[in-house]
């Protein structure tokens, strides 16, 4: 696990840097500043659950879930290809955000009793398995409110209903996490929501670019 984290790291490291490459050339600021953004994201995966003080102790791996996976994956790689910014933008990278961070927030569900023993302050650890699953239900609807935000401030047309048909998923997924009882029987869930998050992203995208 270790050796294939190490690997993937480096893989995207050299990803970003032949994507900086082509969009805004190296050797300019903005390569420069892209490039700390990127040593900051391997940072912070690094630093959620190994290092001194692993932020995941803390119980902040949600924000930085929501902003490394959402406002920065998201709005930074719309920067690059469309080498402007728009607010507008922020709306769908809080709603990968908002996903994102709700496949986490199964894992710390289902790892609640783990969590307490070992000092690990999640939300389910701080606020208890209810309130985290109310939490888990504002995460999608925070998804589905700013996803569909953003479709009609860019203007609906013919196509946008093709993003609709990623929300059932993400609706099942709620209901189901509220009603298992058994910690161990999350874990499935968990793969569903990534890829439930995942189809939502496709669906979502083909339904602006068609």
């Amino acid at each position: 696990m270790v050796w294939a984290v190490i690997i993937s790291m480096i893989l995207a490291f050299l990803a970003g840097i032949k994507l900086l490459s082509i969009s805004v050339g190296i050797g300019t600021s903005l390569f420069y500043w892209f490039l700390l953004l990127g040593l900051l994201s391997i940072l912070a995966a690094y630093t959620y659950t190994a290092g001194k003080r692993p932020y995941g102790y803390a119980g902040l791996g949600d924000i930085m879930v929501l902003i490394f996976f959402g406002l920065l994956g998201v709005g930074g790689s719309y920067f690059l290809y469309a080498q402007q910014f728009s607010l507008a933008i922020l709306l769908p990278s809080l709603a990968l955000g908002a996903l994102a961070t709700g496949v986490l927030n199964i894992n710390n569900i289902r790892d609640i009793d783990a969590d307490i023993k070992a000092g690990k302050n999640t939300i389910p650890v701080r606020f208890g398995k209810s309130k985290a699953i109310i939490y888990h239900w504002l995460l999608i609807i925070i998804a589905i409110v700013a996803g569909s935000t953003y479709l009609i401030l860019i203007g609906i047309d013919k196509y946008s209903w093709i993003a609709l048909t990623g929300i059932p998923l993400l609706v099942l997924n709620g209901y189901r996490v509220s009603n298992i009882k058994a910690h161990e029987k999350l874990d499935p869930l968990l793969k569903q929501l990534a890829l439930s998050t995942f189809l939502f992203v496709v669906v979502f995208g083909l339904s602006i670019i068609l």
